[in-house]
């Protein structure tokens, strides 16, 4: 009786293992999963990201072009008020004689 006792508890034993070894294989396919999406939210992380300062770069740029646009503006304003400016006192030089 002792030697079925020592191979029931062989039998258990090993059935135990059996069982934490497949528990085992679960985990590590799971973590395999975690890693894979923390992995993958990691990249939307720098994709994200990199949008983020590419947006910010185009921003920029397109403020500098507003910015450029509107000293043109400026400049052409004042050659146009110069111009009248001129203009005007022509004329009146021009009625004086007149």
């Amino acid at each position: 009786m002792g030697k079925n006792k020592r191979i029931d508890e062989a039998e258990k034993c090993i059935t135990d293992q059996e069982i934490e070894i497949k528990e085992l294989g679960q985990d590590i396919k799971r973590n395999r999963t975690v890693q894979a999406l923390y992995k993958k939210i990691k990249d939307l992380q720098t994709q994200t990201e990199l949008l983020l300062k590419n947006f910010s770069i185009e921003r920029e740029q397109h403020q500098t072009e507003i910015m450029e646009k509107d000293m043109k503006i400026d400049k052409l304003v004042a050659s146009w008020e110069k111009y009248n400016e001129t203009r005007n006192k022509i004329k009146k030089k021009k009625n004086k004689f007149y």
